[in-house]
């Protein structure tokens, strides 16, 4: 006769919400699903962790090899990255970029068939700088071209989902120039201050019951971001609120605001999460993405521009992505010009 109930919040209230509710059986399919999900990690631990670790210590003469379900398949993958970056051999290749009378700028894209033949790998990259170079000149020259293909296509993009801890490392390091260590002292230090929630989860969801405090945290955020804090949608309820895709814990987002003795690396990373979450009560990222293609005799030419339409959560966030794509230029002296780009990879 035992119940279960599952926390996934633990802030007070929710913790007061959840008790009112009717428990789960003991028996009921989710948790007899994970009790047997933890006795098959329980095997698998005993089997590849305790045996093999021992018959290879025995083996190598080594007291400290360890094997396990884990971490041995995550080592050969590390291993095999290090292996692929030793071995890796650059080679040059070549790129034609021509731009067009209206400022447009090509990018050339690919030959039919070129793959494997006297100026091209195998990958139907131009490794033969002349041959390039003749396409250029070919074209400059007076070589008509014609379009393929234009297109213009409407996109939006969804605001990200809030921080893990692995997410949260990444994406401070990169806006910061912190390494992984330091954005995760910073996080631990705003938790124990309360300006966080938990950091140790690998969750990027939250409980729907944090949907409708989330006017609290962002008047408070409104005191150090007011212009973003403002121009928050609160009805805006987006994928991030999901109760069915929660674990332990949820993922990590302010709940008050550092303190007056926070360090430079801790004001940066609760910038850095405090911005994600108030993507969240902002609408699509909505733009119109123009794509053109041409053909010059047997060569193929790309260009791509992205028009915004409406800027949404990028308001708060700024947009470090390119398209990959040449993009149009601002329009040029009439002439058709070339040139030829050197790509190591």
């Amino acid at each position: 006769n035992v119940f279960r109930v599952e926390l996934v919040s633990n802030r007070a209230e929710d913790i007061a919400a959840t008790l009112k509710k009717p428990f789960d059986r003991n028996g009921d399919p989710k948790w007899a699903n994970r009790g047997e999900a933890a006795r098959v990690r329980q095997y698998l631990d005993w089997v590849w962790g305790l045996n093999p670790s021992m018959a290879y210590q025995a083996l190598l003469r080594k007291s400290n090899v360890g094997v396990g379900r884990v971490q041995t398949p995550v080592l050969e993958m590390v291993d095999a990255r290090r292996r692929a970056i030793e071995n890796f051999k650059p080679t040059d290749y070549f790129i034609p970029v021509i731009t067009l009378r209206d400022g447009t700028v090509m990018r050339w894209h690919k030959r039919e068939e070129a793959a494997g033949t006297p100026g091209f790998d195998l990958e139907g990259r131009i490794i033969d700088e002349q041959v390039a170079k003749q396409i250029v000149r070919a074209i400059t020259g007076g070589l008509k071209g014609t379009c393929v293909q234009a297109t213009a296509k409407e996109h939006s993009e969804k605001p990200p989902l809030p921080f893990s801890l692995g997410a949260l490392q990444a994406e401070a390091a990169r806006q910061h120039g912190m390494t992984l260590d330091e954005v995760t002292d910073a996080a631990q230090k705003l938790y124990k201050s309360k300006a966080i929630s938990y950091v140790g989860t690998d969750c990027r969801f939250l409980p729907e019951s944090m949907h409708a405090d989330a006017r609290k945290v962002m008047t408070q955020l409104a005191q150090l971001f007011p212009g973003q804090a403002q121009g928050a949608h609160m009805e805006i309820k987006g994928a991030a609120f999901n109760d069915t895709k929660l674990d332990e814990h949820f993922a990590i987002v302010p709940m008050g605001l550092p303190n007056s003795k926070a360090g430079r690396d801790e004001q940066a990373v609760f910038r850095t999460i405090a911005k994600r979450f108030m993507a969240q009560f902002y609408p699509d990222y909505v733009y119109k993405q123009h794509s053109l293609v041409g053909r010059f005799g047997q060569d193929e030419f790309r260009a791509s521009q992205k028009q915004e339409i409406r800027k949404g959560w990028k308001e708060v966030e700024a947009d470090g992505e390119s398209s990959g794509e040449a993009e149009a230029g601002a329009g040029s002296d009439g002439e058709v010009r070339g040139e030829v780009q050197r790509i190591r990879g």
